[in-house]
């Protein structure tokens, strides 16, 4: 894939849309609660948000802490790779 200049590639930095729509649902949170998904985008959640939700589908709280968030999820992938 050939490198864009600076200029086209930084109207993609914010661009998060292809990503998160590939993306887990867990994901996805995680990146709103970092604050990279921009407001508008219909994937959008405030961190409060993104927060609640997380907590609610893992039943862990970790706080704000988007480092300690994914550590937790890779090693529940990890674990669940790990039985299969």
């Amino acid at each position: 894939m050939p490198l864009l200049p600076w200029r086209s590639a930084t109207k993609y930095i914010n661009d998060w849309r292809p990503l998160v729509s590939r993306v887990l649902p867990l994901e996805g949170f995680l990146l709103n609660l970092e604050q990279k998904i921009a407001p508008g985008r219909r994937e959008y959640l405030t961190q409060e948000e993104a927060y609640q939700r997380l907590k609610d589908v893992t039943n862990q709280d970790f706080g704000y802490d988007a480092i300690a968030w994914r550590g937790w999820i890779q090693g529940q992938e990890a674990l669940k790779k790990g039985k299969s």
